[in-house]
């Protein structure tokens, strides 16, 4: 199968060759020192943080902020072996999405059996589910690990199909349960997973094990589609010194995003 045909149909695709390596160990570097800028300073570098539950980073974001003078997130984002994937399974004209760093030291973590569909996601109806299996994929969403990884399990095919008996007791009933066909995503560093949200996953963090994994994503430009508010994490990419900032190749794909903003308008995701 090719890429496309593979990530349709089992709803994730490992890949060697996502990544530049000569690029790899820049990455790890510089995703080491994001994260010892924001442990010195978190007020400065508070644009995009997201806690775990012991009140440990889980998540940085505003990779492509000046305010954090990391360059080489933009220069991956726009890399060709990354541009090679988006285009190939979204077709040539794509636009900016994001870039964030998943990242663990010293805490694990549990977080249980969900889908990536919005308000309350370990509750959607079966109505709820059907509605996503057929709308079309405007986006792109990838792991780069660059740090050996498994913390990401999935159960594979279970993207476009409604949930079984059993995956209802762990979405819906919350129970903490292994599932049939369930996979542990097991990355080498530098393998990269592209794998489809709408899949049930789960992810499990060994405590004291490192994660340092890029996740990004990219998407379909339509210069019909709708102006949306700009989620509340995103607000620092409506800065003005924000487009002067990215490398000029970036700099089309970043006005492809604004133009789907409605300026001055917000919104949070639903909890």
């Amino acid at each position: 199968m090719n890429f496309k045909t593979e990530f349709d149909t089992v709803g994730y695709v490992i890949v060697d060759d996502a990544i530049d390596p000569a690029m790899a160990q820049q990455l790890l570097t510089a995703a080491r020192r994001v994260r010892a800028k924001f442990e010195a300073d978190p007020e400065r570098y508070s644009e995009c943080v997201t806690l775990d539950e012991q009140g440990e980073f889980a998540c940085l974001s505003a990779l492509l902020s000046p305010n954090l003078n990391e360059p080489i997130f933009a220069d991956y984002l726009i890399s060709a072996p990354v541009l090679k994937y988006a285009r190939a399974y979204l077709g040539d004209e794509v636009r900016l999405g994001s870039v964030s760093i998943f990242t663990h030291k010293r805490s694990g973590y549990h977080v249980k059996w969900h889908r990536d569909i919005g308000n309350n996601n370990r509750r959607g109806t079966p109505e709820e589910e059907f509605k996503i299996f057929n709308v079309p994929t405007t986006h792109l969403s990838w792991h780069t690990a660059l740090v050996d990884n498994d913390s990401l399990h999935l159960v594979p095919r279970s993207h476009s199909r409604l949930r079984t008996d059993i995956e209802s007791r762990a979405l819906i009933d919350d129970e903490d349960i292994d599932l049939p066909g369930e996979t542990a995503i097991t990355l080498r560093a530098g393998q990269t997973v592209y794998w489809n949200g709408f899949l049930i996953h789960r992810g499990i963090q060994a405590a004291d094990k490192e994660r340092c994994t890029l996740v990004g994503t990219l998407c379909l430009y339509d210069p019909e589609e709708p102006q949306v508010p700009t989620h509340v994490l995103e607000e620092w990419m409506l800065a003005p010194e924000v487009r002067a900032y990215l490398p000029e190749p970036m700099k089309e794909l970043y006005d492809r995003w604004l133009d789907t903003q409605i300026p001055g308008t917000f919104y949070e995701t639903p909890r």
